[in-house]
């Protein structure tokens, strides 16, 4: 899985400077892809950059809305 080589903030991914995680979630993409998200968080000083993969997107639920019409 390819990231991209630096943060916003220019700073470089290279190994030893950044924290490479999984975050299990429930989010329809992450359900798509293995579960949940991997995560790649920036170690330079003050930054705190964090690219996922794939793109955490939440399901939107509207107020007082059920999933279920039938209920």
């Amino acid at each position: 899985m390819p990231w991209p080589v630096e943060c916003r903030l220019h700073h470089p991914w290279q190994p030893g400077t950044v924290t490479l995680t999984w975050e299990p979630c429930d989010c329809p993409a992450a359900r798509a892809a293995r579960g949940g998200h991997v995560k790649v968080r920036c170690n330079a000083e003050r930054c705190e950059e964090t690219w996922w993969s794939p793109l955490h997107k939440p399901e939107r639920v509207l107020l007082g809305h059920r999933e279920d019409h039938l209920r």
